[in-house]
């Protein structure tokens, strides 16, 4: 074949194919019968997913006949040195190389009889089973050993037909079995974690969120743990003799065998199916396993062995802290089981932002620049409040830009803090008064809002108000009083709540109705509080009388007779009350809507009706008693608001 040609009959890759499946297929395609000099002929012989040169990738896409940016979407480009070692580009995402398989070719026997199809995710080590065919991946022939009992292994390039072994036996025809719930659960979550879509229809049971939402290397290191832990026992356990935490760098084993790596899988399935119940119990059987060399601490005492360690002190995640699902369950064993409540290691060992910051904005030189103590409750506090708000917000920012924003949102905080009272002593500031009592009815839109509980820096106190609204409410209720002192009616507003407050009409409504000014508010000297001040009693009662009336109008209220002669009252004053007679007499000459119910006493059935308020006030007051007598009221009905 000359090099310079291009190849007859072409196809475009699959978008979640493997390179070297795309070179068996191209090579099945266009009829030839070895794999190996199919792939010299076009000088991609050493051509894989890890192959940095450019010039093969371009060799093949002018080959093909496909754009070059196509193929190297199947490329494992390396990735800037972040927090771990070894990141590759794996289709988007930073994937390290060690959970990677790069020697042993993996395959699903019916994806291959069927569409000829070798999956990029097949090649994660702890990815053991095909999820569109429920049957377990093989990675070796099933009729040809290379010694006794060692089957041949499966080879990413031979010089052998496109989808056979060297023995002859085609790929698609190896004998495979089903998967095993556990691994199905495993690759599912894999393969939805580098491809969210896939979830859509899976028939596999929904992962618990806490594990949906780790990156796909976190996952992978999470399934390597969990599955490590549960297969090892006592006997292989080391005992090891360390004083200090070590993040472990992996136990990835690259000569292991799929079995292995199908046990760990499965192990780690059962796991995930009940997490985190049963990772607690796994947690309980690795305690004590083995005595420790030294005493030490009671957690490390607990797990003083390789696999303890590795639970006790999980490996770093992507981000560059260690993988928080697993470290927040070994500390909450710690706490139930053990009864220590573990030391908080340092910020940047916790947060991948407070890494980033680590040599020039880490608490201590932060609190150095702004001359304050960093052992202060409410400085660190206000501290780590701003680097759990950035590592949400802030993504892909510089370091230094990144260490502005943290002093910036650390001075904001405390400016915040500064500026909260407790409920008390609100309280004393509106209100007056030597009681200890908490600030109770302002609590609305119109007055005052509390501070959240997220921003409430001390635990201690329920609800905080900030100083600047207590002050800023308090000289608007004075401003808005007019000075007096001839009126005889006046009353202080805590003697006024007394008389005209009811369940229906209290605290909170009274002081939103004096802050718009619906009733007037009185000042006598130089008031300090809000209940210094005074209003008209005579003022409050014709006020609350006209609310009643035109919440009723308003609603389209019908009320009963009772409820009739009360409003009657309070629109005209001495009247003689309305009888059912009198009722029945406008039923029936059509004057008032109504309406009937039939009430069961026990006994039999009695009517029951219920009028219209408008009506009654329109068609039957008025006429009567005179537009003079009720449109001074009347006409008072329109409350704003």
């Amino acid at each position: 074949m000359n090099v310079e040609c291009i190849l007859p009959l072409t196809t475009a890759p699959h978008p979640d194919e493997n390179i070297n499946g795309y070179l068996r297929r191209l090579c099945a395609l266009n009829g030839v019968q070895n794999l190996a000099l199919f792939r010299k002929a076009l000088g991609v012989s050493k051509l894989s997913s890890t192959t940095s040169d450019v010039q093969s990738w371009t060799k093949l896409a002018e080959a093909a006949l496909q754009p070059l940016s196509l193929l190297a979407a199947m490329q494992w480009q390396k990735r800037d040195a972040g927090a771990l070692l070894g990141l590759l580009n794996f289709r988007g995402f930073a994937v390290q190389k060690k959970y990677l398989r790069t020697s042993r070719l993996r395959v699903c026997p019916q994806c291959i009889r069927i569409s000829e199809i070798i999956r990029d995710t097949w090649s994660l080590f702890h990815v053991t089973a095909c999820t569109i065919h429920a049957t377990e991946l093989v990675d070796s022939c099933d009729q040809c050993f290379v010694a006794p009992g060692e089957a041949t292994p499966l080879k990413y390039s031979s010089a052998t037909r496109a989808w056979n072994c060297h023995c002859g036996r085609h790929l698609g025809e190896i004998v495979t079995r089903p998967a095993r719930p556990e691994a199905l659960l495993v690759s599912t979550a894999i393969e939805q974690s580098l491809k969210p879509d896939i979830s859509e229809g899976s028939p596999y049971p929904a992962l618990n969120e806490e594990i949906a939402c780790l990156p796909p290397n976190d996952l992978l290191t999470f399934v390597d743990i969990i599955g490590t832990a549960a297969t090892s026992n006592s006997d292989e356990d080391i005992p090891i003799n360390s004083r200090t935490a070590c993040y472990q760098n992996g136990v990835i084993d690259r000569s292991a065998d799929l079995h292995t790596y199908k046990r760990r899988v499965h192990a780690a399935g059962e796991i995930m199916t009940n997490w985190p119940d049963s990772y607690q119990k796994l947690l309980s059987e690795i305690a004590f396993r083995n005595p420790a060399p030294l005493p030490q601490q009671i957690d490390r005492r607990a797990f003083a062995t390789k696999i303890g360690a590795m639970v006790l002190f999980p490996r770093k995640s992507v981000s560059g802290v260690p993988l928080k699902i697993l470290q927040k369950q070994v500390d909450e064993y710690c706490a139930s089981k053990l009864n220590i409540i573990r030391r908080k290691r340092n910020l940047a060992t916790q947060n991948p932002c407070a890494l980033r910051v680590q040599r020039i904005a880490n608490m201590s030189a932060l609190a150095r620049q702004l001359d304050l103590n960093s052992t202060g409750s409410v400085f660190q506090k206000a501290y780590r409040r701003s680097i759990e708000e950035l590592s949400s917000s802030e993504q892909g920012v510089e370091t230094d830009q990144l260490a502005a924003a943290l002093r910036a949102s650390v001075v904001k905080q405390l400016e915040q803090c500064m500026d909260t009272i407790s409920s008390t002593a609100a309280a004393v500031m509106l209100e007056g008064g030597a009681l200890n009592r908490q600030l109770c009815g302002w609590d609305d839109p119109a007055l005052l809002q509390p501070i959240s509980a997220s921003m409430n820096y001390f635990k201690k106190r329920k609800v905080s108000y900030r100083l600047s609204d207590v002050l800023s409410i308090r000289d608007r209720f004075i401003a808005l009083a007019i000075r007096s002192d001839a009126i005889a009616s006046l009353c202080e507003i805590p003697r006024a709540a007394r008389m005209f407050l009811t369940e229906k009409y209290n605290k909170t409504d009274l002081l939103v109705d004096l802050l718009k000014n619906r009733i007037a508010l009185y000042k006598v000297g130089q008031p300090e509080h809000v209940f210094d001040l005074f209003v008209d009693a005579k003022e409050m009662e014709t006020y609350l009388t006209r609310r009643d009336l035109a919440l009723v109008l308003q609603n389209g209220k019908f009320l009963k007779l009772s409820d009739l002669n009360r409003l009657s009252l309070k629109l005209i004053g001495n009247l003689q009350p309305f009888t059912p007679a009198d009722m029945k007499r406008l039923r029936c000459a059509g004057t008032l809507r109504f309406q009937k119910s039939e009430v069961y006493d026990g006994q039999r059935y009695h009517s029951s009706y219920v009028y219209s308020a408008g009506d009654f006030i329109e068609h039957v007051l008025k006429p009567n008693f005179g537009e003079q007598s009720v449109a001074p009221i009347i006409g008072q009905f329109e409350i704003q608001g």
